[in-house]
């Protein structure tokens, strides 16, 4: 995109997830597509699917996505969608430096954490698309321990004798392709 549009970026799998993520499909005449877990509204409304569904999609705190107008031109789109359930914690921006927005996505079909941000730009749009909405004070900590520990579209996360805190916070520190390594600050052990 240093000449013009952003590209596309499209990732999916049955349990997607992205751990301190940087994606950018950035243009310098208008913002890309990234698209990770599905399409627009899980691709409901399309003949075929481009890409198919994720079951669950997890996105980390430290993630990245980008889909910018660096200098004109409509702001990019980006969607993160899970046939059941999403945890996202990314931070997303799809505006333009021309002023016209982008498009933000964000859904679980069955159930969306949220707490990330997202910027669209003025004249922008966001849509949270989950069945049902739940606003709480729950902290993330417990979520970032579910993305670093396997969380899968079998089963969902059930951790016997573990309890998570608020201020329990976990982070990927290192991953080589075999091994990750993960810094877990803030975590006090087993029992608080």
């Amino acid at each position: 995109g240093n000449d013009g549009l952003g590209g596309q970026i499209d990732i999916s799998a049955p349990a997607t997830k992205l751990l301190s993520a940087k994606l950018h499909a950035d243009g310098l005449n208008g913002g890309g597509r990234i698209r990770v877990g599905g399409e627009y509204q899980g691709g409901e409304s399309l003949a075929t699917d481009e890409i198919p569904n994720a079951q669950t999609l997890a996105v980390s705190l430290g993630s990245k996505l980008t889909a910018e107008a660096t200098r004109s031109g409509q702001g990019g789109t980006v969607i993160l969608w899970s046939d059941h359930t999403s945890m996202l914690f990314p931070d997303i921006t799809a505006f333009s430096a021309s002023g016209n927005g982008g498009f933000i996505e964000l859904s679980g079909k069955e159930k969306l954490t949220w707490g990330g941000t997202a910027n669209a730009g003025p004249g922008g749009e966001v849509l949270l698309d989950p069945k049902n909405i739940t606003i709480d004070a729950d902290g993330a900590g417990g979520v970032q321990y579910d993305l670093v520990m396997g969380y899968n579209y079998l089963s969902l996360p059930q951790f016997t004798g573990t309890i998570l805190e608020d201020d329990d916070k976990f982070g990927a520190v290192s991953l080589d392709g075999s091994h990750l390594a993960v810094g877990a600050f803030h975590e006090d052990g087993f029992n608080n």
